[in-house]
């Protein structure tokens, strides 16, 4: 969804395996795609991998799962499920 946001090729996301464009995080200016606050930035995170993508990463990020010691299973059900697993700050995550 990234890729469709800024503007970029889509190809890639066409046959498996999904190898995601954006590998990294990026701040970009709001003005560039939205008229709603043209001063804000926005955030751009990578996927997690062609199969697990930007949203379950922000889930991660906003549930702040990765600092905890107990054990913590984030689901995320959407056109795939997605799952991350953390137990004492390890992760592993998955796709259906």
């Amino acid at each position: 969804m990234q890729q469709l946001f800024l503007g970029m090729e889509v190809d890639n996301l066409a046959s498996v395996p999904f190898a995601p464009r954006i590998t990294r995080s990026a701040i970009v200016p709001a003005r560039e795609y939205l008229s709603l606050c043209p001063q804000a930035q926005l955030l751009v995170v990578p996927d997690i991998s062609g199969y697990v993508g930007a949203d379950t990463l922000s889930c991660v990020l906003a549930s702040r799962m990765y600092e905890g010691t107990d054990t913590v299973l984030l689901v995320d059900i959407g056109t795939n499920g997605e799952m991350v697993l953390s137990h004492q700050g390890a992760m592993v995550a998955c796709s259906t």
